[in-house]
């Protein structure tokens, strides 16, 4: 759980220019559409390591990008929006 964000996992290929351009058109997507909501960034490399990193850019809806970026990703990774958009009443209601 945790804050409302948007994480995109990628899996690492062997074609590093193939993998450049899937994110740089991933990133203009979120380019298009600054906010608060933060996004994650899951590179799944070869070696079988995952790194997560924080991108500066934040969406303004996560949920709405899902749609337009998994098809960029396809088999090779997910976009989703994690977390609750407003933590203190899920806690609260437990």
């Amino acid at each position: 759980t945790g804050p409302l964000r948007l994480r995109i996992t990628i899996e690492e290929t062997t074609d590093e220019g193939a993998d450049r351009r899937r994110l740089q058109r991933i990133l203009a997507i979120l380019a298009r559409e600054p906010g608060d909501q933060p996004v994650e960034l899951a590179l799944r490399l070869r070696s079988g390591q995952t790194q997560v990193l924080r991108l500066e850019v934040g969406v303004a809806d996560a949920e709405a990008l899902v749609p337009e970026i998994q098809p960029l990703l396809g088999v090779l990774g997910q976009a989703q929006r994690l977390g609750s958009a407003v933590p203190e009443l899920a806690a609260a209601a437990v």
